[in-house]
């Protein structure tokens, strides 16, 4: 039997604390989840192993890894930013700029993109680590 789903949702959203999820409804939480999941999975091309998710019991095919849950849970954390930004930068779009700054989205979305910048870094540094952890040298 692989890894639960639930390992790698307990990653992200102990990475995000988001008090807004708390007013919304359990079954829209993990249909957000799992699109974040399926998505990170996409990215996660290198992996060794098969993240094919089956759905009947919610778990990975295979057992994974912490470090293969943390590259998932980063890449979870890279997908639930970017709607948050094309939201803020939308905004920008139908307001001047004077009222954008005056409602303190611009310092919203500049937050934003720094927490997505620094996810990504994340994200390479576990990535790169796990390429190369068995790499014994040139020979």
């Amino acid at each position: 039997m692989g890894t639960p789903i639930q390992d790698v949702y307990r990653k992200f959203l102990g990475m995000i604390e988001d008090e807004e999820w708390l007013l919304v409804e359990d079954e829209v939480i993990e249909d957000l989840m799992l699109n974040y999941l399926e998505n990170a999975t996409v990215e996660f091309n290198q992996c060794k192993k098969d993240l094919s998710i089956d759905y009947d019991t919610m778990t990975f095919e295979e057992t994974l890894s912490m470090n293969e849950i943390m590259i998932l849970a980063w890449g979870m954390v890279i997908h639930y930013l970017q709607p948050k930004i094309k939201r803020e930068e939308n905004l920008r779009q139908f307001v001047s700029d004077k009222d954008f700054n005056k409602l303190s989205n611009a310092n919203m979305l500049m937050r934003l993109m720094n927490l997505e910048d620094k996810a990504r870094k994340q994200l390479e540094t576990y990535q790169g680590k796990y390429r190369f952890k068995e790499f014994t040298g040139w020979n």
